[in-house]
């Protein structure tokens, strides 16, 4: 079987066998994937610039920023994820809460704003 690489941009590519799916900004059918992937025992990890969008609110892992960047730190970090034990694992699913993470992230851009705003 022959496997195809996606290029996600600056030289980094992804095996197209290791991606579920590729959402559309126009399409909304994140409810319905994350409806499956709970059925399946998986998450929906999204990556989006805007943390008030659906699919980040839908999401059950959000990462706001943009695809070029966020990819190669999730390469990264699943390198060093890949080094702990399953029940690690699963203690780090089961704390992580995805609508702190928003909420955080509109602090973090709200003080960032601010700054800027100032001069700063």
């Amino acid at each position: 079987m022959k496997r195809l690489l996606l290029n996600i941009g600056f030289g980094n590519v992804v095996a197209s066998h290791r991606v579920v799916a590729i959402v559309t900004p126009g399409s909304a059918p994140v409810k319905r994937l994350k409806d499956y992937a709970k059925k399946t025992g998986k998450l929906v990890i999204a990556i989006d610039l805007n943390p008030l969008s659906r699919t980040a609110q839908t999401a059950d892992v959000t990462i706001v920023d943009n695809v070029v960047r966020a990819v190669p730190n999730i390469l990264a970090a699943v390198k060093e994820l890949k080094k702990l034990d399953r029940s690690e694992l699963n203690g780090i699913v089961g704390r992580f809460d995805n609508q702190r993470n928003l909420a955080e992230t509109l602090l973090f851009l709200r003080d960032r704003l601010t700054a800027l705003a100032k001069g700063d």
